[in-house]
């Protein structure tokens, strides 16, 4: 990108400010205060739409300024492009191609890739702070060895070394889980398994076992069944009720003739009627009272009872005949019935029956306990396959963790960043000597494989501290070494830009670096470079290729 013209618009100091761009030393030069640095910073306003410190865009504006812009007029392999830029209205526009691009985020796109620059790189390298141009020269060695590798991206390493760790330490490991508790969960419900498939198998011998038993309804049947020993008790028992019925029967001797029951108590009612006329001489049927009555009412008080006791004889016989027809038909019953089961037999039905109530109980119990350790035995088989899943995935995690650490390993100061630092010493050294001549320094400078700036005598090779040098050596070897990065990282653009490169040093040194930019500003004409100088020092006035005056 070859800028020819800058022109800028209510920017900071400048009410209206155009100058071209043209190859050689340009010094840009006035009193402190007039606005050199804007000048310059209205440059890098212009390529890349930001302010070069830490000011808004509102603060980019000139005084009593509603609105400003700055435009450049650039040339890219022979094409030229217009670029504007509004500082307070936030919008840009960019002409040169087919069509006209407006709107910020269109216009940096295009920049960018017509640059071919890293934006960064304009900041920290091309627009430096005065108090920043010999910054390789001095601080701790730590420090030093940190800017040049954050010219080459080794910061950035830095912080995704940073990232990659805090991710690595962020992957979701489950560490509930690992190949040690599995192996034992499988170890556990194997063993549970075994004494399932023994719980299983004790079930089968049990249910064969009550087949050979004999079947339930049968040992309920035969249980309820006679003992012969308890008919032979019972008739015992019925055959001696039956001898003391018929015993007391006879022991009753009734004579045939006191067998007549009715005849009995009719005749028992007439010796009560005759008992009460006896007593009260009056007659029990009509009422009728007797004058005399020769009846003795003991005789008849003894016929009375003589006759009662006949009668219950009678009655006390006829309960003994039923109950001697009963015991006999119990005994008929008992003689009769087959249903009956020999003693040791019936022992026998009543253990089997007891064992096999006690067997099929057990095999109850046994088969609700199977089918709960089965339920359980399926959940843990169940929780080891989640367990397997997420030891699997923390496999997957421990790959990816490995190959993080692999590769914050390799972006360590000691690996990809020495390698990175030593390439970039390399290609910063040739450009080093190409600018060193031009600043005819009778010194070999150079950046050691770590990215340390150091110098030596070219003969003797004895190397040097840089306090040994003088300011004004200080600040040729600090510029040449500004001037290689330009050369290095922002080639694609034809300006360099050195603000206040002559602070702070004497007339001796100043008169020294005169005749170095007398041999910059021919290089740089040789180049087609444009390098501006902001400066107040009038004895480099005369080396200027142009000065603007502001």
């Amino acid at each position: 990108m070859e800028i020819k013209r800058v022109s800028l618009n209510n920017f900071k100091k400048h009410h209206k400010l155009e100058f071209n761009i043209e190859p050689g030393i340009t010094g840009i030069v006035g009193m402190n205060g007039v606005g050199k640095s804007s000048m310059l910073e209205g440059i890098y306003f212009g390529i890349t739409g930001q302010a070069l410190g830490d000011e808004s865009r509102s603060d980019l504006l000139n005084w009593d300024s509603k609105d400003g812009k700055v435009e450049l007029l650039f040339n890219v392999d022979g094409k030229d492009f217009v670029l504007t830029r509004s500082i307070n209205k936030n919008t840009a526009t960019l002409e040169g191609f087919e069509n006209k691009i407006v709107g910020i985020k269109g216009v940096n796109e295009a920049m960018a890739d017509l640059m071919k620059v890293n934006p960064d790189y304009l900041k920290d390298i091309l627009f430096v702070a005065q108090e920043q141009i010999d910054s390789p020269l001095r601080g701790t060695e730590a420090a030093r060895k940190e800017a040049f590798g954050k010219l080459f991206g080794c910061t950035k390493l830095e912080k995704l070394r940073d990232i990659i760790l805090a991710q690595n330490n962020a992957l979701p490991f489950d560490k509930t889980v690992s190949d040690a508790i599995i192996e034992d969960a499988y170890a556990k419900v194997s063993e549970r398994l075994d004494k399932f498939d023994a719980f299983k198998e004790a079930i089968s011998n049990l249910k064969n076992e009550l087949a050979t038993l004999p079947k339930l309804d049968d040992l309920i049947y035969k249980s309820r069944l006679r003992k012969k020993s308890d008919l032979v008790n019972i008739l015992a028992t019925l055959t001696n009720q039956k001898n003391q019925y018929q015993q007391e029967i006879d022991t009753l001797n009734i004579d045939a003739i006191d067998r007549d029951e009715n005849k009995l108590r009719e005749e028992y009612l007439n010796l009560n009627t005759q008992f009460k006329m006896a007593t009260s001489s009056v007659c029990p049927t009509c009422g009728t009272v007797l004058k005399e009555c020769n009846i003795d009412p003991n005789v008849i008080k003894q016929q009375m009872m003589i006759c009662k006791q006949k009668i219950d004889k009678l009655v006390r016989k006829k309960q003994l005949d039923d109950l001697l027809n009963r015991v006999n038909i119990e005994i008929e019953k008992v003689n009769s019935n087959n249903l009956v089961i020999d003693d040791e037999e019936h022992a026998l039905v009543l253990r089997q029956l007891q064992e096999r109530n006690t067997k099929e109980t057990t095999l109850v119990e046994w088969e609700k306990a199977v089918a709960v350790e089965k339920t359980l035995i399926d959940q843990a088989i169940a929780n080891i396959e989640q367990m397997t899943i997420k030891n699997d995935r923390n496999k997957m995690l421990q790959a990816v963790s490995d190959r993080l650490e692999f590769i914050r390993i390799g972006l360590h100061r000691d690996n990809a960043q020495q390698y990175i630092r030593a390439q970039g010493a390399a290609q910063i050294n040739e450009r080093l000597k190409e600018i060193v001549s031009v600043f005819n320094i009778p010194h070999e400078v150079y950046f050691t494989e770590d990215g340390l700036m150091k110098f030596r005598d070219v003969e003797s090779k004895t190397e040097h501290n840089f306090s040994s040098m003088s300011g004004g050596q200080k600040k040729l070897v600090a510029l040449a070494y500004r001037l290689s990065l330009m050369r290095l990282f922002v080639s694609g653009i034809n300006i360099c830009v050195l603000d206040e490169p002559t602070a702070f040093i004497d007339k001796d040194n100043i008169d020294a670096m005169k005749e170095a930019f007398l041999s910059l500003n021919t290089f740089a004409k040789n180049k087609g470079l444009a390098i501006f100088i902001a400066t107040h020092e009038e004895r480099l006035y005369t080396i200027f290729n142009n000065i603007i005056e502001v």
